[in-house]
């Protein structure tokens, strides 16, 4: 399963919905039925849920062998994994947009934008209080597309978790900045190389490429 140059053996959603979680909550039978799983297949299926303090609860779709029947895997016992996760206050300020595609079925999908996106990873950046080398190739690969994050939306979210380098979205710039000169790269590195496709993906990511594509971006 690819994204962008990252590869994984596991795909994460989030949902964000200001809902209580009993709206969400489902058995498992039923959770397999709006899945649309076959009778044959839900035996092979694994769900759980995962509770926490927080406002997010994850649940966990695994399907045992299907990456070795795909020829993605030469093991018979690895799973791919779907977690979603279902964030019940999440900060105001998200734009949305509806895509229609056509592969494996015909669907429309809405999501958040890229602007939101961009403002969601910055948040991660900003306030997650351990290093994360994903964030750090999501936001490059942000910069290199150009993108304006969703300051709005930022600035809601630093209201719900404060960040140490900046305190409001319109700030990101300088945050993000005073982050990448404190960053430990190497922790960065270690973290995200079993995720590179491209191992030259491994020589972009350092302290002075950073601070040059968040200067220009």
């Amino acid at each position: 399963v690819a994204r962008h140059s990252l590869v994984y053996s596991s795909i994460k959603v989030r949902i964000l919905k200001r809902l209580p979680f009993s709206v969400w909550s489902s058995t498992k039978s039923q959770l397999q039925t709006c899945l649309g799983l076959s009778a044959f297949s839900r035996s092979a299926v694994e769900i759980t849920t995962s509770d926490s303090p927080g406002a997010v609860t994850s649940i966990w779709i695994k399907f045992p062998g299907l990456l070795h029947e795909m020829g993605a895997s030469p093991m018979a016992s690895q799973k791919l994994s779907i977690k979603l996760e279902i964030d019940l206050n999440p900060p105001a300020g998200a734009m949305t947009e509806t895509k229609v595609h056509s592969t494996p079925s015909l669907m429309a999908i809405t999501a958040h934008d890229m602007p939101s996106l961009m403002a969601g990873k910055l948040h991660a950046i900003l306030a997650r209080p351990y290093t994360k080398g994903r964030d750090w190739y999501d936001l490059l690969w942000y910069c290199g597309k150009a993108v304006e994050p969703n300051t709005e939306l930022l600035t809601a979210a630093l209201a719900q978790r404060p960040s140490v380098h900046c305190q409001t979205g319109v700030e990101w710039r300088k945050g993000a900045l005073i982050a990448a000169e404190q960053c430990d790269w190497k922790a960065v590195l270690q973290d995200v190389s079993p995720f590179l496709e491209n191992a030259i993906d491994r020589t972009m990511l350092n302290k002075e490429t950073t601070l040059s594509a968040l200067k220009e971006a």
